[in-house]
């Protein structure tokens, strides 16, 4: 009887274990579960959500436009691309985007392209010491001739700075402009590509299929 009444306790003790051990495990895997959403985006930029981003009403236009190119096809160089260009010009027409304090020009197009699935490709520059934009929606510089590609404006002035050294500020508009001849553009920086902001950093850039910035990386 007493060996009995020992085996009896042996299983509930083991089935209370047993229990114990489940609920851990549903714990651990909710806990994971809730770090994987609030994680930090691996490239810095908007990695607590749209929803985090605004917490503050913090927002930017963004625009990223190939009008001049689509305006003046015969300079096109590659025909592969044809394909690519939107008949009005407009990859991002404009749009009321969410950013965080102390984000840059980069930060806010790479973010914007990963979540429009917007293609965009960049990558290091040494020189300017910044990100350099080497093509969005596949289309990249010299495109349309050797002086072609992306530059960037802010409130409709060309930085003469790289831009992820730009910092943005609450209520500010940023374009993305792929120019057929950085020298047309009126206060275009002498020298350089277009790329990183200026004449001759035309963006700056990582890759992105729908993403955005880091050393010839891709976004998506």
């Amino acid at each position: 009887m007493e060996q009995e009444l020992l085996n009896k306790a042996r299983k509930k003790r083991r089935r209370a274990w047993g229990i114990i051990a489940v609920l851990a495990v549903f714990a651990a895997l909710a806990a994971f579960g809730l770090l994987r959403q609030g994680g930090a985006d691996p490239q810095g930029a908007g990695g607590g959500g749209d929803a985090a981003l605004s917490a503050d009403g913090s927002y930017v236009t963004m625009e990223v436009t190939c009008r001049d190119l689509s305006e003046h096809m015969d300079r096109l160089t590659d025909e592969g691309v044809r394909e690519y260009i939107p008949e009005d010009g407009e990859i991002l027409a404009p749009e009321r985007v969410a950013f965080a304090e102390g984000e840059t020009v980069y930060d806010v197009l790479y973010r914007t392209c990963r979540e429009k699935k917007i293609h965009m490709e960049s990558s290091e520059d040494p020189v300017y010491q910044s990100r350099y934009v080497e093509g969005i929606g596949h289309l990249y510089e010299k495109d349309a001739g050797k002086r072609s590609g992306w530059i960037y404006e802010v409130d409709g002035e060309q930085p003469n700075y790289g831009c992820s050294k730009y910092r943005l500020k609450k209520g500010q508009t940023v374009r993305w402009v792929y120019v057929t001849d950085y020298t047309e553009q009126t206060g275009a920086p002498d020298g350089g590509d277009a790329g990183d902001g200026g004449a001759d950093s035309a963006g700056s850039g990582a890759e992105s299929d729908g993403s955005a910035d880091s050393a010839g990386k891709e976004a998506d």
